[in-house]
């Protein structure tokens, strides 16, 4: 009977021990260690996330203070992440971070630390950092490890990537301070191209404060309405009647006056906003057009510029057939330019896109020809009504025989494949009369007009209307 109580009495110690003291502490260990994971760690690559990474880093600035070492912050923005996530997915885009998360280890030393920062951002903390020449040859190898074709849902993506670099003592003393600048320098990076890598530097400070400050202005000014639309006329050479108008965009800012595209486009293509501007300038050249075609019976057509950043949205055809619906624009009246460069980003998914255009009756243009790499023959795979030769071309063709020749090419070949030629910048009347005797079908420049507002354009068809 003793025997039999102590052996219920163990099980109930042991029942007791397990589920009363052992499991609880267990569980509770575990729920700490989750907890722990999901602070520290970014949940889909497994990599450190923000906070742990400055944490390292703080841990490695006390070390190196202690020893009068060096470290060095690498801050890691990979370009074109977006078009994976807009053309196959999020699901597509994780796999691809995850992918790139388990690649980038391969590059990196044993004390080495890769922390993911933000969507497409990635730092990695070098400690005991000897030479420039050592942080330099490690970012030749992480750009040589991601910029190539990546293989995602069956489609190749062409990745690439900007590096900012800070070093321990000379480019920030606290953990916070280094990966602020080496932030900044991988903006700097990337205004210089892809796959370039740059040191902080302390101008970049404020270079990334007018960033800041250039970002807030243009958010105003879409919400203030300050963008208006200037039109230059394109003049048809056998009569010259105008026959078309482009749709320039001016920004009429209270502060500085009129601030000319190329002083605020680039910026809003680099930062993503160039999403509203370009659906604005859609927006307000339909409702321009509308207005036209119900005073003239024979109303100009309007040209209207398109990003590459429009053509890599998988929504910009269906967002053009709603501003059409909306605005009750005639497309037979609308045609859209778009860049040779941007014409041979994406030249399968571009061709859709265009023919998609053009069943709606809306007309193409391809501006700026001449400044890229593609050749007359491969236009040929293209639905292109227009064909617009840059002024580079155009401004010596009076003194330029070489110019010339490779004018009258362009637009002999052109012409054989029933594409119209128009001649930018056109500003004397021996350019006008070269451009004649080669056949050009029209031409866009001072000579006949600067690009003005509507009401300018207006009162012309007006006068038009009422002879």
């Amino acid at each position: 009977m003793l025997i039999l109580v102590f052996v219920i009495g163990g099980a109930v110690m042991l029942w007791i021990l397990k589920y009363k003291v052992l499991l609880p502490g267990i569980k509770q260990k575990q729920t700490e260690e989750k907890l722990y994971h999901v602070v520290y760690f970014d949940q889909l690559t497994g990599l450190p996330n923000r906070l742990l990474f400055l944490k390292c880093i703080e841990d490695f600035v006390a070390t190196a203070k202690e020893n009068s070492g060096s470290i060095a912050i690498l801050y890691l923005d990979i370009n074109r992440f977006k078009i994976i996530n807009d053309i196959e997915g999020y699901d597509a885009g994780d796999k691809f971070l995850r992918d790139l998360a388990e690649e980038l280890p391969s590059c990196l030393g044993e004390s080495m630390i890769l922390g993911r920062l933000g969507e497409d951002e990635f730092g990695i903390l070098m400690p005991k950092v000897k030479s420039e020449e050592e942080v330099l040859q490690l970012c030749d190898k992480i750009i040589a490890a991601i910029n190539r074709d990546w293989k995602i849902s069956n489609r190749n993506f062409n990745i690439a990537v900007c590096i900012g670099i800070a070093v321990y003592p000379q480019h920030g003393e606290t953990a916070l301070e280094l990966l602020k600048n080496a932030d900044a320098a991988m903006y700097y990076a990337k205004e210089r191209g892809k796959n370039y890598y740059e040191f902080y530097k302390p101008a970049l400070s404020s270079r990334t404060l007018n960033q800041v400050s250039m970002e807030n202005s243009i958010i105003k000014a879409i919400n203030r309405e300050e963008f208006i639309l200037y039109y230059q006329s394109q003049i048809r050479i056998v009569d010259n009647k105008v026959v078309g108008v482009e749709a320039l965009i001016r920004w009429h800012s209270p502060e500085h006056g009129i601030i000319p595209p190329d002083k605020f486009i680039p910026f809003a293509e680099e930062n993503g906003l160039i999403d509203f501007i370009d659906r604005w300038v859609m927006k307000t050249a339909c409702l321009q057009s509308r207005r036209w075609q119900e005073l003239n019976k024979k109303p100009i057509r309007i040209s209207i510029n398109v990003s590459s950043k429009q053509f890599e949205d998988p929504k910009f055809i269906e967002y053009v057939r709603n501003t059409i619906d909306e605005t009750k624009a005639g497309p037979a009246w609308l045609e859209v330019e778009i860049t040779e460069s941007a014409l041979m980003k994406y030249p399968e998914e571009t061709i859709k896109i265009l023919n998609e255009l053009k069943s709606m009756g809306i007309k193409i243009a391809l501006d700026d020809f001449g400044t890229g790499y593609s050749s007359l023959a491969y236009l040929k795979k293209f639905p292109i009504d227009k064909l617009k030769i840059d002024k580079s071309f155009i401004r010596d063709i009076t003194q330029n025989k070489e110019n010339e020749a490779i004018v009258k090419t362009i637009i002999d070949l052109s012409k054989s494949m029933g594409i119209k030629v128009v001649a930018e910048g056109v500003e004397t009347k021996e350019q006008l009369e070269i451009l004649r005797k080669l056949n050009c079908d029209e031409v866009q420049g001072y000579l006949f007009s600067k690009p003005v507002e509507g009401i300018v354009i207006e009162e012309a068809l007006i006068g038009r209307v009422e002879n």
